[in-house]
């Protein structure tokens, strides 16, 4: 069965993004992303006319002017391909992190540290540039800590920053 990628827009200027194997995707589609503007997501998406390396300069450059240190890059698209498994489209993972936030979360919680670094991907998927990362907000709820709310806050505002000026 195929999947049909589809990209919409959605009223906060993010990009929904959902993979559909039915032949009835179109009316699906529609249905799922009003529910998610009604329920938030957890998956925040821009789409960019940049190339995959001028968004990844832009991504480093724009953590560290809001204090984000660029820990890492991986180039999965390589890393799969050196083990013998192709993917057919490029897609790199930054590593970023804020130490006063890092230090904040884990001071109060330690099982914070699963989910650090903040992650954001860029890939190139049927003609579509994507910059993507997991919602900080939506991320912290998973660990029952309401007293990291504020902070998870602040740096999904920080991290969406740093992607719609990259983008």
């Amino acid at each position: 069965m195929q999947s049909y990628l589809s990209l919409a827009k959605a009223d906060f200027g993010l990009l929904a993004i959902s993979f559909f194997p039915f032949p009835d995707w179109k009316k699906r589609c529609c249905w799922i992303i009003i529910k998610e503007k009604k329920e938030s997501i957890m998956l925040i998406a821009y789409e960019s006319k940049k190339s995959i390396e001028e968004l990844r300069k832009a991504l480093e450059a724009n953590a560290i002017e809001k204090n984000f240190g660029v820990m890492a890059v991986h180039d999965i698209s390589k890393t799969l391909e050196n083990k013998g498994f192709a993917l057919h489209y490029p897609c790199l993972i930054l590593e970023i992190c804020s130490p006063r936030f890092a230090q904040q979360v884990l001071e109060q919680n330690p099982e914070v540290s699963t989910a650090l670094p903040c992650r954001i991907a860029l890939y190139e998927y049927k003609s579509h540039r994507i910059v993507a990362t997991l919602s900080p907000r939506k991320t912290i709820e998973l660990f029952k800590a309401p007293g990291l709310h504020k902070v998870a806050e602040e740096v999904e505002n920080i991290l969406k920053e740093i992607m719609q000026k990259s983008v």
